[in-house]
């Protein structure tokens, strides 16, 4: 049986840095894109305004960038 050993403290202390990092980014990333989609206001391209909040707020790094990249509609 596998004896449960304590973590190392650089090991966590990595961890802590990295998950601070990655919420830092998409908290900055959902920031930016609410604010354009506000500005856009019903200029959205590929899913309704409503739906392009969700992905925002709930789908991490992923939804703000696929927002930025593909969501906008710059004709506009």
């Amino acid at each position: 049986m596998p004896v449960a050993r304590e973590p190392d403290p650089a090991t966590l202390i990595a961890a802590l840095v990295t998950a601070v990092a990655l919420l830092s980014a998409h908290a900055w990333l959902a920031v930016r894109a609410l604010r354009d989609l506000d500005a856009a206001r019903g200029r959205c391209r590929v899913y309704p305004e409503a739906t392009w909040r969700l992905l925002i707020v709930l789908v991490g790094i992923v939804g703000p960038l696929a927002y930025l990249a593909f969501g906008r509609d710059d004709a506009g």
